[in-house]
């Protein structure tokens, strides 16, 4: 979800070349890791994702794929209303919509299984919570 279509569009609208730009989607780093980082090692020139992650040495590979996910916030974040998560996707899907087009990706356009909302959770908020939610 965002805009970025329309400041990846500004790069090429002055010349910066279409083939110079990679996106990768925040769920392909998530569920895909190994794939992903190999697909942007492959546009860096670093190594090549059909060869796989045998031309890095293992101790790098492994320091790469195995980092554990950090998102402390998930603690005391209360969860998205089901109503804000369509007013959200309502806003931004023409935006991802032409995301996909420009790049050529339709998975960009974030359809089928990503458009389901977060799920809701049980929370009980402490004075703590209520604190820092504030700032």
């Amino acid at each position: 979800i965002g805009i970025y279509v329309a400041h990846l569009s500004r790069w090429t609208d002055v010349g910066w070349p279409r083939n110079q730009l990679l996106l990768v989607r925040k769920e392909d780093l998530s569920s895909r890791r190994g794939e992903a980082l190999l697909r942007v090692l492959d546009f860096l020139g670093v190594a090549s994702a059909t060869e796989g992650p045998q031309q890095l040495p293992r101790h790098i590979w492994d320091s790469m794929t195995s980092l554990p996910k950090q998102n402390v916030w998930k603690r005391w974040r209360p969860s998205m209303l089901p109503k804000t998560w369509s007013m959200l996707r309502a806003f931004y899907g023409p935006f991802d919509q032409a995301l996909a087009v420009w790049s050529g990706d339709d998975k960009l356009a974030y359809q089928g299984e990503t458009m389901r909302p977060p799920e809701r959770r049980a929370h009980s908020a402490t004075a703590m919570d209520a604190t820092r939610m504030a700032f």
